[in-house]
């Protein structure tokens, strides 16, 4: 998929994280809603009827708030129920004893080697490209968490999913596209012609 335009999304975790999603085959993660809105009493977050990933602040009365209100208009979660995503984790691609990169990656989280005996450093997940990617879930569920004592978050549920679901997920998007695009064009071509 290198060079594609159309990619899987991603979601960052940590090593822990990572090794928690194997173990249990699944996990609930948080990431920080941006921009994080104010707290306002008696305001809670509403989702948009049409648009999955998109979602409101509503204040008591029913009525979304925005900029005015002194908070963002709307408020894009990262992710969207059933969404496929791979895992970037910190990683370590190795050096080809011939000279130059290899195609062999080490993802902390399969590491047996405690962090402070590592002979390499290990790089940020967000440089991980998705070919080094060896976990793989599915979103089961997205929620906002926000309130006065809370620090406004994504609450997203995931469950592993094997690298060939992934696969298999991401190849039937990409047909669906390509088949929308088609029947565009077809439709546009019809009424130039």
């Amino acid at each position: 998929m290198k060079g594609d335009r159309h990619t899987m999304k991603s979601l960052i975790l940590t090593t822990q994280d990572a090794r928690e999603l194997d173990k249990l085959g699944g996990l609930t993660i948080t990431k920080p809603i941006k921009p994080a809105p104010r707290y306002i009493e008696g305001a809670s977050f509403s989702r948009e009827a049409d648009c999955a990933d998109i979602w409101h602040l509503v204040g008591q009365d029913g009525n979304r708030l925005g900029a005015g209100d002194g908070v963002a208009d709307v408020f894009a979660s990262p992710v969207e129920v059933s969404d496929v995503v791979f895992i970037r984790e910190p990683w370590y691609r190795l050096k080809n004893p011939q000279g130059g990169e290899s195609e062999r990656v080490i993802l902390a989280a399969d590491s047996v080697v405690q962090p402070e005996q590592a002979a390499y450093k290990w790089a940020s997940p967000v440089s991980m490209p998705q070919d080094a990617a060896r976990r793989f879930a599915r979103v089961k569920s997205i929620e906002p968490a926000y309130g006065e004592n809370v620090t406004p978050a994504w609450l997203i549920e995931l469950v592993a999913i094997t690298k060939e679901e992934a696969t298999a997920e991401d190849v039937s998007n990409l047909v669906v596209e390509l088949a929308v695009s088609a029947n565009l064009f077809k439709l546009v071509t019809e009424k130039i012609i």
